[in-house]
């Protein structure tokens, strides 16, 4: 392996995010943002495997891993940043073709912008900040209207990840040590969020 850790860290998210899968799938899977926490950790579960395959073996330059293996670990982060902005559709109950519009707009572009200017993972910070910014407003809302702690278990779940992001950015570490950082960092946001996830359909309605 070209960057053990780094590898190791981003199978263990894919792990942690498959764990989550499977606690969610069994209520009401198909319906509401439940639903869309799903596929939010679907396509982290895929990005993070992917990731680390690219860490741990085609870190170097290669067709295989940089045009292939990479561009789909960045469409992956697309897919959790369209899915979180739509769990947060569904935590505000909008029903609007045009924020439909709006988000799936943006995922196109972010494709397109990752497929062919620019697949440098600040990229992705930037194109998933939006969801994160809007899934937060969602989830401190609730919380203020239902005063249900995994809400706002949620939302901090979220400082984490920006917290986290800023630490994979930042030039104070080695890439590794970033990276490594930000993985770790953002399994326990992760963790928080998942507690949203579970207890959103009796939530959100109450």
């Amino acid at each position: 392996m070209t960057e053990p850790y780094v590898a190791l860290t981003d199978y263990g998210l894919s792990l942690e995010c498959l764990v989550f899968l499977f606690l969610l799938a069994p209520v009401q899977l198909f319906r509401g943002a439940r639903f869309w926490f799903f596929v939010f950790y679907s396509s982290l579960a895929a990005s993070s495997l992917i990731g680390g395959t690219v860490h741990g073996f085609f870190e170097q330059p290669s067709f295989f891993g940089n045009r292939i293996l990479w561009p789909m670990t960045m469409l992956g982060i697309g897919v959790t940043a369209l899915a979180g902005a739509q769990a947060a559709k569904e935590l505000l109950d909008l029903k609007s073709a045009l924020a439909d519009l709006l988000i799936y707009g943006a995922f196109c572009v972010y494709c397109g912008v990752v497929l062919f200017i620019n697949s440098s993972f600040l990229i992705a910070i930037l194109g998933y900040l939006p969801a994160i910014f809007i899934l937060g407003f969602a989830l401190i809302k609730n919380y203020f209207r239902t005063r249900s702690k995994p809400f706002l278990f949620g939302f901090l779940g979220l400082s984490v990840i920006l917290f986290a992001s800023a630490i994979q950015q930042a030039k104070i570490l080695d890439a590794s040590q970033r990276n490594v950082m930000y993985h770790l960092l953002q399994a326990v946001g992760l963790f928080m969020i998942f507690t949203t996830a579970r207890a959103t359909e009796e939530n959100v309605r109450s």
